[in-house]
């Protein structure tokens, strides 16, 4: 796939069909392949920054961090809509089926939707300055690596409730 800059990828569970995000200069591209990398089809443009995808393990889920919102397909990558009254999120991440969803902007406190994205909870208590977060596919656990390092890595294991510091060493 042609393209000046990739920003971010993301594979199904299998590693078969893969979502790269790419700038040429021009506008933000979503590629999309089949065949686990070997040749690649474009999927969706936009003008507007796309910053970071994830993908449900079948590969029927993607969702991307968009700086106008969260765009999702729910039909393999063939159809991207914007979410209504997602939020603006740089990363974004979500469990093995699709159901739970996090997204962070930098400057702000972690989002968490348990609905596929149709409505979002404000994690208050996470912090803000997020450069890039996970969530485990029962939702319980969350992790995220704060932007410059300012707290390093955190962790929740009870859904958002609370943050604690898991840094090494």
């Amino acid at each position: 796939a042609p393209s000046t800059y990739w920003g971010a990828i993301a594979a199904s569970g299998n590693g078969q069909i893969v979502f790269a995000l790419s700038w040429d200069g021009i506008g933000q591209s979503i590629y999309q392949s089949i065949d686990s990398g070997s040749t690649w089809t474009l999927a969706y443009t936009t003008s507007n920054q796309l910053n970071d995808i994830a993908i449900s393990d079948d590969g029927n889920t993607v969702v991307v961090a968009a700086a106008n919102g969260i765009l999702k397909s729910i039909d393999g990558g063939r159809n991207f809509t914007l979410v209504p009254n997602s939020p603006a999120v740089t990363t974004i991440d979500m469990s093995s089926d699709g159901s739970k969803l996090v997204g962070a902007h930098y400057y702000e406190t972690i989002k968490k939707s348990i609905n596929g994205g149709d409505t979002w909870l404000d994690l208050a208590t996470s912090g803000t300055n997020w450069n890039q977060i996970a969530i485990s596919d029962d939702g319980m656990t969350i992790m995220g690596v704060a932007k410059d390092n300012a707290a390093g890595v955190m962790s929740s294991r009870n859904g958002g409730v609370t943050f604690t510091s898991a840094n090494i060493g």
